[in-house]
């Protein structure tokens, strides 16, 4: 048995952040990487990985402000969070069957293809090539997306993970929360960043429907983690959310569509 550590939050059956989704690659370029990463029934890529494969796991749900006491009790790795100091970070994953104990979205995935190669997340000898896209994407793509969406996703947390989750990223960004989406002119200009930066994504990918082709791989997981992100976050009904499923002819509301039957919450 595998288990998952993930936060809880106050809207149940909805995916939150992209952390517990796409499993922390982030941490390795020293960006902030462990932002709120689950509702009590998120989606994240840790799942979506996890869901891929097959693989038997339960969630242990762990607010904010107990993040760094439950992972230091299980041994997880340590790591430098935004603000410099050192403390741990969700996902994080414990094997039962090997003992492993993992806090690294992208090292997560790498463990799941060598310890449980069925199904891979890294088809065809593509590691490399997505390690390349994960850094990229998370620069040019995710970045750009955090200051409109975060304050959004943070509404979500209950109370003592939401108090923290406030306190960090205001520190973090020198401002109030409510201060740190653009707002007016600046906000059309960064949302439309943010959707060329999709489209440059959109060109990646080609004429396929992933993107390896047919073939569904880490990246898509990836891709999939930030829609969703927004698309609980925002809402079905939101603005941001209309705009970002109808761009590149509909697109990523497809994606998510194609990888729904992953997006179980155990």
């Amino acid at each position: 048995m595998i288990t998952l550590y993930d936060i809880p939050t106050s809207t149940p059956n909805a995916p939150f952040s992209p952390n517990t989704w796409k499993t922390r690659y982030e941490q390795r370029l020293s960006l902030e990487c462990h932002a709120p990463s689950g509702l009590k029934s998120s989606l994240c890529y840790a799942r979506y990985c996890l869901n891929y494969k097959g693989l038997p796991y339960k969630t242990i749900w762990v607010e904010y402000p107990d993040i760094d006491r439950v992972c230091a009790g299980i041994g997880a790795p340590s790591s430098v969070k935004p603000n410099g100091k050192p403390g741990h970070t969700l996902p994080t994953i414990q094997d039962d069957s090997t003992g492993a104990v993992i806090s690294d979205s992208f090292l997560i995935a790498e463990y799941l293809d060598k310890t449980y190669p069925d199904k891979p997340l890294f088809p065809a000898r593509s590691r490399p090539l997505q390690a390349a896209f994960t850094s990229h994407f998370i620069s040019s793509t995710i970045m750009p997306f955090r200051p409109f969406v975060m304050p959004a996703a943070g509404k979500l947390l209950n109370p003592p993970s939401e108090a923290y989750y406030r306190a960090m990223r205001e520190e973090t960004y020198g401002v109030k929360m409510e201060e740190i989406t653009p707002k007016g002119e600046a906000r059309v200009v960064e949302w439309k960043k943010f959707e060329d930066a999709l489209t440059n994504v959109d060109k990646y990918i080609g004429e396929g429907r992933f993107m390896m082709g047919d073939t569904i791989s880490f990246a898509d997981f990836l891709i999939a983690a930030l829609l969703m992100w927004g698309k609980v976050s925002f809402g079905t009904s939101s603005d941001e959310w209309k705009d970002m499923s109808r761009w590149n002819n509909g697109r990523w509301a497809n994606l998510l569509q194609a990888l729904e039957e992953y997006a179980t919450v155990v």
